[in-house]
Parts: C-alpha cells; structure tokens; sequence
C-alpha cells in the first residue's frame, strides 16, 4: 500500500477529525486499518485469540486477584524520579535499556530513572499481563457500570469508509470490526487516563522514554504527558520507512500522541519518515547492534557461506532451490536461517528447502543473528528486515529477490547497497561477483543507516534534555 495515497486518503475524508462519541479515534485505529488493507490476518488474529480467551476464563480470573494484589503493593513502592522508561517485554528492555546500562549512564548524570515498572510490563495478549490485564480488569469494570451507546451518526460514517477503502485500495476492515475496536478502546483509553494521572502524581517525572509509542495502552499516558509538560523520548525499534505510524501528511485534527523526541539508527532511517513537525529526531545509532557485533569479532567470515532467508512464497522457495544446487557445484556452503518460530519444524514451513541435501538448516538459537551476518559472507532475502541489521557488518555481499514483495528491503536496492536478483542464474552471478566499496561509499552509506558510537550520542542527548528540560 502506498503511504502517500493513504495519507491523501485521510486528508480527503479528515479521518483525524473523527469522533465517536465525542471522541477521536483515527489515530488509534489506523494502524489496524493499514493492516486490514494489506491482509486479513488481523481478523483471523482476532478470531485466535477470542477462542484463547475462551479457554482461560478460570485462568483470567486467577491472574486477575493476584495481578491486583500485586499492582497495589507495586504502585506504593514507586519512587520519584526524573525519567521512566517503559518497556513492552523483556527482549525489548534487554535490547533497548540493559545494553548500555540505562539507570546507571542516566544517574551519571544526576537523573534518577525508573526502568520498566513491572505493573506496566506488557506480554501478548493471552498472558493476561501488565497494563493489557490492568486495563482488561477497569474496561470489564466500566463495562459493567455503563454501557457505550452506538453513535449511529459515525457508525453510518464508518460503513460508507469500509465501501470507500474497498474501491481505493482494494481490501478494508468492515464497519463492525473498526466500530468493535472503537467502543473497546475509548473505556479502556479512559481507565488508563486515569491511572496515568495517579501514576504521574507519584513518580512526578519529567520525561519518559518508549520503545513503540503507538501501543493503545501507552496514549492516554502520553496525553497526559502532554497535559503536564513531561517530555516524551522514543528509541527506534525497527524498519520504519513506509511504516504508517511514521508517515505523516497532515496533523489537522490529531491528538498528537506522538513523541516530541525519536532517537533514530542513523539519519537515513529519518529521511526515510514522514515524522510531524512537532517530533524531533535525532540520529543516535544502535547500542545493541554495536555490542552484539563486537561480540563478533573473533568469528571469521567464510567467504563461500551463504546464508538464505526463505519466505512462504513458492516462486521464491522454487529460485532457492534452484540457486543452492548451482551454488553447492561450485563449492559453497549454503545455510537456511529460519524465523526462530519456524525453526522448530522446518519441513511444515519450507518443505523442498528442508529436504535439499545441499542446504544446512540452522536449528540451534544459542547464537544471535549476529553471529550468523559475521559468519556468512552472501546474504540472500526477500522481505526480511535482516538485510538492514546485515548493511551494519562490513564485507557483507546482500542480494534481494525482486519478484517477490519486499516494500522494507526496497530502500536498500534503491540505496545501492544491496543488489536485485529474479532468476537463480541472476543470484549466482551476485555471489560470484560481490558488491565492492567504492571510494568509501558503502562505508559512509552504512554510516547513514547506522550512526556510529552509539552509546555515546545517547548518553549525549539526555545531558542535553537534562539541561533543556529537567
């Protein structure tokens, strides 16, 4: 889906100026209607994990007691502070704050900062954990209390936006989906405004920094911030270039739940944005990548490895194939790295691939991805955000698939520093010939994606806030 067209959509029907209720909601409900438009997994999605929650009703309640029990004694004990960072799982804090010793680097700087308060710890939906079960226990309460009346005016509105998205692009979420998500969000969006106001009250912080602003359960925190002059810091947690969340045209009508500042990879990652102008960003670069590559550094880099990263896309599967047989004839290693959810059974996801005598499939996740972009001199993808993480390894040869969709990896061959195949004769030829630096123009290309010291620049900008705001 084109992100321009999309936002010329919203534009022209001024979605953010929307209410239900009297109350705004298309900055919440885009992101589920971009998904809608490009596939229907977010209903099926949907209809998984009703029928999960169907089957833990016993086990909700039980989590229910103690997670309240448990959120009570938490909430006394939080302390006052300069910052909070909230987090969304452990991976996340591990990768985003432990890296480079958040608490510590910020009281260097004579800040105190609270780092993922564990009443606000959020898990998949299933769990039953954090705010997702804190604000499930007051949406149910509030349920109870007082029931929603449909606003037919806009339910009429969202009907005819289903029929105008079908002929614009093809696909959308019905009316009762996008309705259905409305009247959950607005009791859920105003019981955690609630607790955000106590919670502020408590910890009286003056900024606080986010992995994913746009989770629903972290905006009412984020108006409230707003309201009361708390800077809001967000670290880039992934692919960002065409990402909607990301991509603004216009803010007329918005809450403007957004961050006023994004700490970004590297200066092209911003360029590649359509940030609001009331977001400031500002290239940092990765503390964790640094660390994991530089755990890297006694691994040789074996320069007849290549490593592939398969997609359920038969046509692709099929070139694979076809390329790992030359490939193994002329002496190279191949390697299959699997998504780690598809690594436990391999033939149920790439059944020709896995059965290839040729191919080694990579089982084992003791080692990072890292270890695997060191190790593997070829790189070969389709859509996997792999290849931006593989620009960060030098002497690294990335080829990506042209005949399959790859709207993440597409910068890269426009960038230069990857280059495109559609036949398995094309890919042999790119691992025979790997891309050269010219001049130093990948080094500096890399550069952009990736700002180096990246520690450093982050430890750089809080002193910078401390003394602007704190």
């Amino acid at each position: 889906m084109n992100k321009i067209d999309f936002c010329e959509f919203e534009k022209e029907l001024h979605l953010f100026e929307r209410t239900y209720n009297g109350v705004p909601y298309w900055q919440m409900l885009r992101f589920i209607a971009c998904e809608g438009i490009a596939s229907d997994r977010i209903e099926k999605y949907d209809l998984k994990h009703q029928e999960m929650r169907s089957k833990t009703k016993a086990k909700f309640v039980f989590k229910v007691l103690a997670f309240s029990c448990k959120s009570i004694w938490n909430f006394s004990k939080l302390p006052v502070c300069d910052m909070v960072c909230f987090t969304d799982d452990p991976d996340t804090k591990k990768r985003f704050f432990d890296c480079w010793q958040m608490p510590e680097k910020i009281n260097a700087l004579s800040m105190k900062c609270l780092v993922d308060p564990d009443m606000l710890t959020w898990k998949d939906v299933h769990t039953f954990e954090g705010p997702y079960l804190k604000g499930q226990i007051n949406y149910y309460v509030h349920k109870m209390l007082k029931k929603m009346p449909r606003d037919e005016k806009e339910f009429t509105f969202l009907q005819g936006l289903e029929d105008k998205m079908k002929r614009r692009f093809g696909r959308s979420l019905s009316a009762q989906r996008m309705e259905q998500e409305i009247q959950h969000w607005i009791p859920l969006d105003n019981a955690y405004e609630k607790y955000a106001e106590r919670f502020f009250d408590k910890v009286k912080c003056k900024a606080i920094a986010v992995v994913c602003y746009y989770q629903d359960q972290m905006y009412a925190f984020y108006r409230v911030a707003k309201r009361r002059g708390i800077k809001i810091i967000e670290f880039q947690h992934g692919v960002i270039n065409n990402h909607e969340e990301y991509w603004f045209e216009d803010q007329r009508g918005m809450n403007n739940n957004t961050p006023d500042y994004f700490l970004a990879f590297g200066q092209q990652h911003i360029e590649w944005t359509k940030l609001l102008p009331s977001t400031k960003a500002i290239p940092v670069g990765f503390p964790y990548q640094e660390v994991q590559i530089k755990k890297q550094a006694n691994v040789l880099t074996e320069e007849k490895t290549v490593i592939i990263y398969p997609e359920s896309h038969p046509e692709f599967e099929n070139l694979l194939n076809e390329f790992s047989n030359m490939a193994a004839a002329e002496g190279y290693r191949i390697l299959m790295k699997l998504h780690p959810l598809q690594a436990t059974d391999p033939k149920l996801y790439y059944p020709l691939l896995s059965q290839n005598p040729h191919i080694e499939v990579i089982t084992r996740q003791d080692k990072g991805i890292y270890y695997w972009l060191k190790l593997g001199k070829h790189h070969v993808m389709a859509s996997t955000t792999v290849g931006l993480e593989a620009v960060a390894m030098p002497h690294t040869n990335i080829c990506i698939a042209e005949n399959v969709p790859h709207e993440q990896t597409q910068p890269l061959l426009d960038w230069g520093v990857a280059r495109g195949f559609s036949t398995a004769a094309q890919l042999m030829e790119l691992v025979r010939h790997p891309l050269q630096s010219e001049n130093g123009v990948l080094e500096e290309k890399r550069k952009a994606l990736w700002q180096p010291n990246a520690k450093q620049n982050i430890q750089d900008f809080f002193r910078d806030i401390m003394s602007l705001h704190l």
